[in-house]
């Protein structure tokens, strides 16, 4: 009869690291949570300002005057580039974390399957 032991003890690693992150699951969500909602508040001060004329200079370019409503959301967007590279980064934490999940459940089940069979 093999050694089960190994495999044994990869399935607990696998079991341990599958607790470590999805405990850390929740905190990368709050985060890109965090993420989206500090970017929609950037964007929708940034448009008012546009649209009210407030604005001089959006990344070092003046504007002169209030600009076109047609230009008012892709200019509150390059206001807010920022924000938005930091929801971008919190985004793919929070998925990363989610594929990380996937790969350890079906390398465990993996795993769970040989220690069946070989018992």
């Amino acid at each position: 009869m093999p050694d089960i032991k190994p495999i044994y003890d990869a399935i607990e690693k696998r079991i341990k690291w599958l607790e470590d992150i999805t405990g850390k699951l929740t905190e990368v969500g709050n985060i890109k949570a965090l993420a989206i909602g500090d970017y929609d508040k950037a964007i929708a001060i940034a448009t008012a300002k546009l649209a009210l004329g407030t604005v001089k200079e959006v990344q070092g370019v003046a504007i002169d005057g209030k600009p076109p409503a047609t230009l008012i959301k892709k200019l509150a967007e390059g206001m807010c580039s920022e924000e938005r590279v930091a929801q971008e980064i919190a985004t793919n934490a929070y998925k990363a974390t989610v594929t990380k999940i996937n790969v350890l459940e079906a390398t465990l089940n993996g795993y769970q399957s040989l220690f069946r069979h070989l018992q």
